[in-house]
């Protein structure tokens, strides 16, 4: 048994298969999103960031997580029974540790196909996995999207896994204005 990520070219031939052991999904998310990156170089700097931070987060890797988000990071979560609003990088690393203290065993992943990307960011679903400490194991899905900035996290935006048409517009939303962004440049 393993776990397999296949390359292929414009015409559909193999080009690469690189096999992984069953556990390591994050070495194959790295893998997969490394390569797509270097096929489509727009949206590298937004799966970098993704794996960095995804990576920083299941390490529980404070200076690291900070590293990933801007310093005026926002986290909005629609939730039902959501976090809220969590406006800056000092309260949003604060929130993180508490989360980290309740279950610590806890990891965060984001699946492999994404419902959008582009070179502002991503919406992905999300899922943490753990078990509370003191009490019984848990998972959460929930939509996530990340607006990047300048290759760091600038905003995250959680919502119910039900509600993709909410979020993909809210994706939208938050696309720049093609004329003022650097890829779109000649």
């Amino acid at each position: 048994e393993h776990l397999a990520v296949i390359e292929v070219d414009a015409t559909g031939k193999g080009v690469a298969a690189i096999l992984f052991d069953p556990g390591d999904a994050s070495g194959v998310q790295r893998e997969a999103w490394t390569r797509w990156g270097a096929i489509e170089p727009e949206l590298a700097p937004v799966l970098r960031v993704m794996t960095e931070f995804i990576d920083a987060w299941n390490d529980r890797d404070v200076e690291r997580v900070r590293a990933c988000v801007t310093e005026d990071q926002v986290l909005e979560d629609h939730r039902h029974a959501g976090l809220g609003r969590i406006e800056g990088v000092d309260a949003y690393l604060e929130s993180t540790a508490a989360l980290w203290d309740l279950a610590p065993d806890q990891i965060v992943s984001i699946s492999l196909s994404l419902p959008a990307i582009g070179p502002h960011g991503v919406l992905a679903v999300g899922r943490r996995t753990g078990c509370v400490d003191g009490g019984g194991e848990f998972e959460s899905d929930y939509l996530w999207l990340g607006r990047i900035e300048d290759g760091r996290v600038a905003r995250q935006e959680w919502y119910e896994i039900d509600a993709p048409e909410t979020a993909l517009a809210r994706f939208e939303e938050l696309r720049p204005d093609p004329s003022t962004v650097p890829w779109n440049k000649a």
